[in-house]
């Protein structure tokens, strides 16, 4: 029984300790963010399989976002997405994310230089 117990715990631990899987980034800011103003991430995701996404984290795991091409066009081909990012997720200008490729039917991984093939950390210079 007590093996089952251990067993038990050690297959219930095993999603969280893949949401570290990905790959590790720190991207700086092209100059500081002024009060008020917007900072986003850019992503350049190239062809994705069916079903599969780009998911991007804070080091902390705040979702900063999810791109996910649909239909058979949209996933073939490269395209470059925007993303929000929360002012108190950038640090001294410096923002540190966790990019992976998740599907439903495996667990998250790093992904491809053909899957991702950049990101760029953007602000603007004045507030909204």
């Amino acid at each position: 029984m007590r093996r089952f117990a251990v067993l038990l715990a050690l297959v219930a631990s095993l999603p969280y300790g893949a949401e570290g899987a990905g790959m590790e980034q720190t991207l700086t800011l092209p100059h500081p963010l002024k009060p008020g103003a917007n900072a986003w991430l850019e992503v350049r995701v190239g062809p994705l399989a069916p079903g599969q996404r780009v998911r991007v984290t804070t080091s902390s795991g705040e979702l900063i976002g999810a791109i996910a091409p649909f239909g058979p066009a949209q996933r073939r081909q490269s395209g470059v997405y925007s993303l929000p990012v929360p002012a108190d997720a950038i640090h001294d200008g410096v923002l540190s994310v966790n990019v992976a490729v998740t599907q439903s039917s495996a667990p998250p991984r790093a992904p491809t230089a053909t899957e991702v093939q950049s990101l760029r950390l953007l602000a603007s210079d004045a507030a909204r």
